[in-house]
């Protein structure tokens, strides 16, 4: 087939239909099908990639925890909790969403989440947020929260066998370690 065949994009109808001359029905189904299944499979990459995330991972270390808990308006009495706490992350990633369960002294979060769309979620103390998290990359989440006192972000990466959650609420930040088990 030539490429002065091809009919090229045309801008004004705002269509990209591409045809060849010589080509039959048959074939423009054949090359259909095939653009399809490509675009399905392709559709979004990290969609299999954030299999990283999948897994149990332990908690290591924490920065600043503290100050990050009460910027959020967090009660003392779960901040106390807190301080001990190593608490086990459980990730779950299927298609587009992801569930995260952290289970510790302080409490338990389990949380459904679909990429992209904002859903209400609850604290152990039982205060209700909002929470919308996205993909940034295979190795990268990034959830936005409000609802909190001061509402904030968490920075969820892979960095080898370790999960960074770097969360950040007005000007104060905080950082957990887990590794995965």
């Amino acid at each position: 087939m030539l490429m002065s065949s091809i009919k090229p994009y045309d801008e004004q109808a705002n269509n990209c239909d591409l045809y060849a001359t010589g080509l039959s029905t048959r074939h423009f189904l054949i090359l259909g099908i095939v653009n399809i299944l490509t675009r399905s499979q392709t559709r979004d990459p990290n969609i299999r990639k954030m299999s990283k995330f999948a897994g149990t991972w332990k908690f290591v270390s924490t920065e600043n925890l503290e100050e990050l808990l009460r910027a959020i308006g967090m009660n003392e009495d779960f901040i106390a909790k807190s301080r001990d706490d190593k608490p086990t992350m459980i990730i779950t990633v299927s298609d587009n969403n992801i569930h995260m369960k952290t289970e510790g002294q302080a409490g338990t979060f389990d949380e459904n989440l679909t990429f992209d769309v904002c859903s209400e979620h609850k604290l152990p103390t039982g205060e209700t947020y909002q929470m919308t998290i996205s993909k940034e990359s295979d190795t990268r989440m990034k959830a936005v929260f409000t609802g909190t006192a001061t509402p904030g972000h968490t920075i969820y990466e892979i960095c080898g066998n370790e999960l960074h959650m770097t969360s950040t609420a007005g000007s104060v930040t905080g950082k957990s370690i887990f590794v995965k088990a």
